[in-house]
């Protein structure tokens, strides 16, 4: 598969690596988990529909994350976009300020966009969002695909941040919370702050990328050949999550070497 237009498909952090890079490394930053709730409800409507539901559920997903990720965009860069979630990561000047600050637009727009209207009636989507400013550790691992995974104490913090947040909050860690100026509160959530207010900043240009070759080993491969070109319907499948424990604790006490080898069996 040619690598013409899978930019697009690529986290700007990854073009920002050397093609014969390191496969593991470290990077400081802001990390923001966005889970959208809301989604499995109208999938469950939508499902009756066939072929003609899965069409709508997709485009209405499109829509919605076409929105959210342009209010996102100011310095971000998604790094997983995984049915209704996101991972954005945020390392320009200000990061904590610019990730705060995007995390609460995106809260915005989705009360306002957030009442979808389906064929099987209407639904409201909501969302739980959790943001860390940290040193983040960074793995390709894989062979014919290579899979970039977040690890690490600072990212395990994020995912805390957004369990504890309620529908419609943006939990903050107390490390955000003290990196960020002129940034008001609404209480605490679990160990975080509840974010209320930032001040804007002004736009700012992402940084600029170089050239990866073999773009496509990013790609999952099952997608590579699909891309432009995936059919939209419900299917009967058996979905299967793992859970890999004490990583953080390998890293704090054997190191990324250690940890890349363990991750890449």
């Amino acid at each position: 598969m040619r690598d013409d237009g899978l930019e697009a498909y690529i986290p700007r952090l990854l073009l920002r690596q050397r093609a014969d890079g390191p496969r593991h490394w470290e990077a400081d930053g802001t990390l923001v988990f966005a889970d959208v709730s809301g989604f499995t409800r109208l999938t469950e409507k939508l499902s009756r529909n066939g072929k003609a539901g899965g069409e709508e559920i997709v485009r209405t997903i499109s829509d919605v994350f076409t929105v959210l990720l342009t209010a996102a965009a100011d310095g971000g860069d998604v790094l997983k976009f995984s049915g209704d979630a996101l991972l954005l990561f945020y390392d320009t000047p200000d990061h904590a300020h610019r990730a705060c600050h995007a995390a609460l637009t995106m809260q915005r727009v989705l009360r306002v966009i957030g009442g979808v209207d389906s064929s099987r009636g209407r639904v409201h989507l909501r969302m739980c969002v959790g943001a860390h400013t940290g040193r983040f550790s960074f793995f390709l691992c894989g062979d014919d695909h290579l899979e970039l995974y977040v690890l690490g104490p600072g990212a395990s913090r994020t995912v805390a941040a957004e369990v504890d947040a309620e529908a419609g909050d943006v939990v903050v860690t107390p490390v955000t919370a003290g990196a960020v100026d002129g940034a008001t509160f609404r209480g605490r959530r679990g160990s975080g702050h509840i974010l209320r207010s930032v001040p804007a900043l002004p736009p700012i240009s992402p940084p600029p990328t170089g050239r990866v070759d073999d773009l496509a080993r990013h790609i999952a491969p099952p997608l590579r050949a699909r891309l432009g070109n995936l059919e939209q319907e419900h299917r009967r499948a058996t979905v299967c999550f793992a859970h890999f424990g004490a990583v953080d604790d390998l890293l704090t006490h054997e190191g990324a070497d250690a940890t890349f080898h363990r991750c890449r069996r």
